[in-house]
């Protein structure tokens, strides 16, 4: 038999845990977003993704003041494209994978930040730009079954719904659009989690501690 702590979990992080992006009031894509209230989307939009859940809540919310601020690669990503295209879809901006500066002012105007895997996949992949959202303080909402990310949401991080259920993701976006002191609290909420538990330093020590008597130096015992 294995001892209790043979096996431990480490979670994900996010390599940059310096001052959250200050400039939303000059930012470039404010001529894009025209001041809606923006929900964002980063990354995969593969066969993990349930990019169907979320674009029938951008249908639903297409002639209100909400607009859409997606970037990545995947699979899915063309046909989300090519049917924003065909059905005149115009709160909705498509982009390439971002980097750099241009990833910075992307998080820095998005209001929250949708991360989503489909029906079955928790466990088999983490949304990895989940960290950099919290990184910024930037609420989540999470399409999914029950993980660790919602765990977080759960504590204050922003919203869980299930997949499928895309007329109560746009009511939630709706609700979120009208309640600043909500979004607000859930910001400061993710920024903590983050600093709390998904910094490198936190993150690589628990790799430390756990492999240290692994190498014959029992001085300091794995963490829980």
């Amino acid at each position: 038999d294995y001892p209790e702590n043979a096996v431990k979990i480490i979670p994900n992080w996010y390599a940059d845990h310096g001052p959250m992006s200050p400039d939303r009031e000059n930012n470039p894509f404010r001529q894009v977003t025209k001041d809606r209230f923006t929900v964002s989307y980063f990354g995969n939009m593969g066969t993990m993704q349930d990019m169907q859940t979320i674009l029938q809540a951008v249908r639903e919310l297409r002639d209100e003041d909400v607009f859409f601020l997606f970037a990545g690669h995947g699979n899915k990503m063309e046909a989300l494209r090519d049917t924003v295209q065909a059905e005149g879809i115009d709160n909705i901006k498509i982009y390439p994978f971002l980097h750099g500066q241009d990833f910075q002012n992307a998080l820095a105007i998005s209001d929250c930040a949708l991360v989503t895997l489909v029906q079955g996949a928790t466990g088999l992949c983490v949304p990895s730009k989940t960290y950099s959202y919290m990184m910024e303080g930037i609420p989540l909402i999470a399409i999914m079954d029950e993980c660790d990310i919602v765990n977080d949401i759960r504590q204050g991080a922003g919203v869980h719904l299930r997949n499928g259920e895309s007329a109560r993701l746009a009511q939630l976006i709706r609700s979120l659009q009208t309640q600043p002191e909500t979004v607000s609290a859930m910001r400061e909420t993710c920024r903590k989690l983050y600093l709390e538990h998904y910094t490198p330093e936190i993150c690589t020590e628990k790799y430390v501690s756990h492999f240290r008597p692994l190498l014959g130096d029992p001085e300091k015992e794995p963490k829980a």
